[in-house]
């Protein structure tokens, strides 16, 4: 097993730093992930047992220090890895047993289950496609210019919509009977299934619109000219138009939160907007240096992005530390595509090395919304089985089982 990374606690005292690495490599520093940053005066307030714990790693002067994020290696029992012979450029649910994937060699529709293809003849109908929606039963995917549509069950093409004259980069649902489409040639198309052709136009981008969202009637953008867009589908116009980084911006995506967006860029940032008041809310700095290229929504403040430095992270905007609370290793090379399972609480990624990986995150996301009594007790826990093992380090899968 690859050896993993746990949180360390900083601080000025080697004993903490010591004590923090043999009880509390795993668990302890998440007192600080709570959703708050303890004042003195929060700290005064705590139950005896709760200051003793917590003061015996960190100073009433320090309770949130510089943490590392958790490292989940390749072959770890909590994620497994399908070869697919595609490289793969986008992932979409289709429900909570099938995948629909956009790769080189085209469009496949996978069973979740066995990651066996459920349809084959999808491929040279859609080969190079670069984005795929499933909506009802039809699959709908970006393919150079074109937008294609094909029967989900039979693989039988439905039509073709032309207009673009740009490679199409991403595609959204806005409605039942309508999709949104962004590409290299600087616009934004609605189109009508129905009609089965373009019906309206959004014109503004300086250069390559690189990704697209839709919400409520509104459409958020992002482009290679830095700027992250907010248009209005129904007075038909531009509402926001906000210079959010300093390199192309690859992936943005709505928030639940209404008027909040998240952006992530090649300047190796993502950030959190209040487009409404054209404001950055939160930074994050890429862990590894690497671009952020796709992100997916995981829970109301968790989101995952996928990046060129091979790897997938978790990251908490509710808190005020901008480090991922996980980073899941193990592709070998760039991740373009990541989706979330919520049922099975699995995250997808795909990449350019071949290959689909599941990532079972579920522990991961019960540890971090435990509440402080919890954590303590947890690291407690995990104290007393080291004595009882005399001190031997904790294998990552036991520290895990501890959260059962």
């Amino acid at each position: 097993m690859g050896k993993m990374i746990f949180f360390l606690f900083i601080s000025s005292s080697t004993s903490c730093m010591s004590d923090a690495a043999l009880l509390f490599d795993y668990c302890a520093s998440f007192i600080q992930l709570n959703r708050k940053t303890y004042s003195e005066e929060d700290f005064s307030k705590l139950s005896e047992p709760c200051k003793k714990k917590i003061g015996d790693f960190v100073t009433t002067r320090e309770l949130i220090p510089p943490l590392a994020p958790i490292i989940i290696p390749k072959d770890h029992a909590s994620s497994r890895t399908y070869e697919v012979g595609q490289c793969i450029k986008a992932l979409k649910l289709v429900n909570n047993h099938q995948l629909i994937s956009a790769s080189d060699k085209g469009v496949a529709l996978w069973d979740i289950s066995s990651m066996q293809p459920v349809v084959t003849s999808y491929g040279q109908k859609m080969k190079n496609a670069s984005t795929v929606l499933a909506i009802d039963e039809k699959i709908i995917a970006g393919v150079g210019n074109m937008i294609k549509i094909i029967d989900k069950k039979s693989g039988e093409h439905i039509c073709s919509l032309a207009g673009h004259v740009g490679m199409i980069n991403q595609l959204t649902q806005l409605s039942q009977h309508q999709i949104v489409s962004c590409s290299s040639d600087q616009t934004i198309r609605i189109w009508d299934q129905r009609k089965q052709q373009a019906i309206m136009f959004l014109c503004g981008h300086q250069k390559s619109v690189m990704s697209v969202d839709a919400q409520n009637q509104h459409i958020v953008s992002s482009s290679a000219d830095q700027t992250v867009r907010l248009w209005s589908v129904v007075e038909k116009k531009e509402e926001k138009n906000v210079k959010a980084h300093t390199g192309p911006i690859s992936v943005v995506k709505f928030l639940p939160k209404e008027g909040y967006v998240l952006s992530g860029s090649c300047d190796k940032k993502a950030k959190i907007w209040y487009l409404p008041g054209e404001k950055c809310t939160k930074t994050f700095t890429s862990y590894s240096k690497g671009c952020f290229d796709t992100a997916c929504l995981v829970q109301e403040n968790i989101f995952a992005t996928g990046s060129n430095d091979k790897t997938v992270c978790l990251w908490d905007y509710s808190i005020e530390k901008d480090i991922p609370l996980a980073s899941l290793q193990g592709h070998k090379s760039h991740v373009g595509a990541v989706c979330f399972l919520p049922n099975a609480k699995i995250l997808i990624s795909g990449s350019s090395d071949k290959s689909i990986r599941f990532c079972n995150i579920s522990k991961i996301l019960a540890l971090f919304s435990l509440p402080l009594d919890k954590k303590i007790k947890l690291a407690d826990r995990i104290k007393q089985k080291k004595d009882a093992e005399q001190d031997r380090p904790l294998s990552n899968d036991q520290k895990l089982e501890l959260l059962n």
